[in-house]
C-alpha cells in the first residue's frame, strides 16, 4: 500500500503542476479585483478557486475566502458561485477538524448543485462528502459516497477526481480485507492516471 500511495502522490504532483504559481496568479487577480467599486461574478470565481487551492495548507484563509465568495454570491444571485463556496467552506472546516460544520456545508452545497443540475459540482461535492466521512473513520458512509461519485462521473469528467475516487475506494477495501475488489479499483486508478498523463504529454507546448 505504501508503494501504491507513493506512486499516486508523485503522479498527482506531475499532473496538477506547481500549486504556488497558481496561487500567486489568483492572488494577483484578486488584488486587482479588490480595487474595483462593484463586486462581480468573476471575483466570486477567483475567490472560490483560491480557496480550493489553499484548503490543505492554509485552511483558515481558505475559509475566509469561501465565506466572502458566498456572501457576494448571495448579493449577486449567483447560485453556482454560492454552491462552490459552500463546498469550499465544508472542506476548509474539514481541514480545521470541525467535522459537524463541514458536513452541514457540504450537504447544503450538494442540494444546491442538484437543484442547479450542475453535474461537475455534484460530483465534486459527493467526493468531498466521501472524503470527509473517511477522515471521520466512517468507512461505510465514505464508500457509499465514493460509489455515488463514480456513478455520476462521465468518461470526460476531470480525471483527477476519478483517479482519487478509485484510489480511495481501493484503499478502504484493501484495509477491510476485501483485497481483490480493492486492488481492482487501485488498478483502475492507475490506468486512468497513466492515460491522463499520456494525453497531457501529447498536448503541444
Amino acid at each position: 500500500m505504501k508503494l501504491t500511495s507513493t506512486f499516486f502522490i508523485k503522479l498527482f504532483c506531475r499532473f496538477i503542476g506547481a500549486m504556488p504559481e497558481i496561487v500567486k496568479e489568483l492572488e494577483q487577480k484578486l488584488k486587482l479585483m479588490n480595487g474595483t467599486e462593484h463586486e462581480t461574478i468573476e471575483k466570486v470565481d477567483i475567490l472560490n478557486k483560491l480557496s480550493w487551492e489553499l484548503q490543505q495548507k492554509h485552511a483558515t484563509r481558505a475559509l475566509e475566502l469561501s465565506l466572502e465568495a458566498e456572501e457576494i454570491s448571495q448579493v449577486l444571485g449567483y447560485q453556482k458561485g454560492q454552491a462552490y463556496a459552500l463546498c469550499n467552506e465544508g472542506m476548509s472546516y474539514k481541514h480545521l477538524s470541525e467535522y459537524d460544520q463541514a458536513l452541514i456545508k457540504c450537504e447544503e452545497a450538494l442540494r444546491l448543485f442538484e437543484m442547479l443540475n450542475d453535474q461537475s459540482g455534484k460530483v465534486s461535492t459527493l467526493h468531498s462528502l466521501a472524503n470527509l466521512y473517511e477522515n471521520m473513520g466512517e468507512n461505510e458512509k465514505a464508500l457509499r459516497y465514493y460509489r455515488m461519485c463514480l456513478n455520476e462521473c462521465t468518461e470526460h469528467q476531470e480525471p483527477l477526481i476519478r483517479i482519487s475516487t478509485h484510489f480511495h475506494i481501493g484503499k478502504i477495501l484493501v484495509r477491510s480485507n476485501q483485497i481483490i475488489s480493492g486492488l481492482a479499483h487501485l488498478h483502475d486508478a492507475r490506468n486512468i492516471a497513466i492515460e491522463a498523463m499520456d494525453k497531457r504529454n501529447d498536448l503541444p507546448n
